[in-house]
């Protein structure tokens, strides 16, 4: 009898001692996958920040040349066009500008004649 209950109780601790080295195992693997994922996580964390640091510097140098005199003088210009006492303002045709109206006896004839300093001449008159 006493052999009897000792081997149902060394069945009992074997089947115990199975399902808690599953358990560590299973707890382990676990711990594991986390790991890795958060070590993924982390990475692509750090590829944001050095995006991050680099977006920052290049603002930066935008910020520092933006409020620069040579900077502001050229938006003046270019985009709100203003001028220096004493300058004048020279605005030149696109290249769709024409200088005869279609259907006009020099548009018949081809390009108009004579030097290129005349041309101009002629234009800004």
């Amino acid at each position: 009898m006493i052999n009897k209950n000792r081997v149902k109780f060394r069945k009992k601790f074997e089947w115990i001692l199975v399902l808690l080295a599953f358990y560590i195992i299973f707890s382990l693997s676990r711990s594991m996958w986390e790991f890795f994922g958060v070590s993924e996580k982390l990475d692509e964390v750090g590829e944001e920040l050095v995006a991050e640091k680099k977006r920052s510097i290049r603002i930066e140098a935008e910020t520092e040349q933006a409020t620069s005199e040579a900077y502001i003088e050229k938006v003046a210009r270019d985009k709100l066009n203003m001028q220096k006492e004493g300058e004048t303002v020279v605005i030149l045709p696109d290249d769709s500008f024409q200088l005869s109206e279609p259907g006009s006896r020099e548009d018949e004839q081809g390009e108009r004649g004579g030097p290129n300093w005349q041309k101009w001449w002629e234009l800004i008159n």
